[in-house]
């Protein structure tokens, strides 16, 4: 297995297959959802390993993949980056329904402002 953090052949395969899923999703219109996401990071994780020294204390590697923050077994892992906290724990379930509401939203009103079926790269650009 290769490592989750690191450039390799099967992250590259990973990343084209989701990007394939993500397109085909926008051709069909579809709205994404948090479930479609947790999918995504599960095909962006296939076939990668996260070390344990990657992994916080009592976590294993599996656990962090395909899930969120706040859900168990990833209840209560809180997250910074240099001096910036991630959104607690246990308000990530009611921040993510909000952000997908919202997500949601955008879509419709982009789709609102383009044709069915787009004939010119300048329309797709300009989105």
């Amino acid at each position: 297995m290769s490592n989750w953090d690191a450039n390799s052949s099967q992250l590259d395969k990973n990343l084209a297959r989701v990007l394939a899923l993500a397109s085909g999703f926008a051709r069909r219109r579809f709205k994404p959802t948090l479930e479609d996401t947790l999918k995504w990071h599960e095909g962006l994780m296939y076939g990668l390993e996260i070390p344990p020294e990657d992994c916080p204390p009592g976590i294993a590697g599996a656990d962090m993949i395909g899930r969120f923050r706040g859900i168990a077994p990833l209840g209560t892992l809180q997250v910074e980056i240099g001096d910036y906290f991630g959104v607690r724990a246990d308000l990530v379930p009611a921040q993510l329904r909000e952000f997908e509401q919202e997500l949601q939203c955008k879509v419709d009103l982009l789709d609102a402002q383009i044709s069915s079926s787009p004939t010119s790269g300048k329309q797709l650009n300009d989105i």
